[in-house]
């Protein structure tokens, strides 16, 4: 097929196709949740229970737990996770080691190696901090920026 300007197309527009015929009487019945079960799924995920676990509990796949509770779950998850960040943070100002160390090394990318030391026979565990200059000198800024603010 040639158009104006010596342009050759060879494609045809295709006719949409029809919608498929919905099936009657097919798939499971859905599952809709009480607000009874959508209260205890919420403390079985403040409990620590996972989606997976969730679903299978109340019997439904994890689509369907996620269909009807998967905004709740998400903005509980959000607030757990604040109010944890909050207390690790708490613990950093009164001097925590242990919330220190591991401050460090989940979000400064410092890690820990077992080094050997000039004057002793024994290997110790050490923290090395593994950032470029420009990221370790923007730390000492904001550690600075924090204890003046």
């Amino acid at each position: 097929m040639s158009e104006p300007g010596g342009l050759v197309t060879t494609k045809k527009k295709k006719a949409a196709a029809a919608p498929a015929p919905k099936k009657s009487g097919a798939g499971r019945p859905p599952v809709v949740m009480s607000e009874k079960e959508k209260r205890n799924a919420l403390m079985m995920y403040i409990a620590g229970a996972t989606r997976e676990g969730i679903a299978k509990r109340f019997g439904c796949d994890y689509k369907t737990l996620m269909k009807n509770m998967g905004a709740d779950l998400d903005e509980l998850k959000a607030v757990q996770d604040s109010e944890v960040v909050g207390q690790l943070f708490q613990a950093i100002k009164k001097g925590n080691l242990t919330a220190i160390i591991f401050y460090l090394k989940t979000r400064c990318g410092w890690k820990e190696e077992r080094i050997e030391r000039e004057d002793s026979d024994k290997k110790q565990h050490v923290l090395v901090p593994t950032l470029s200059v420009e990221q370790w000198q923007n730390l000492v800024e904001q550690n600075k920026k924090a204890k003046a603010g």
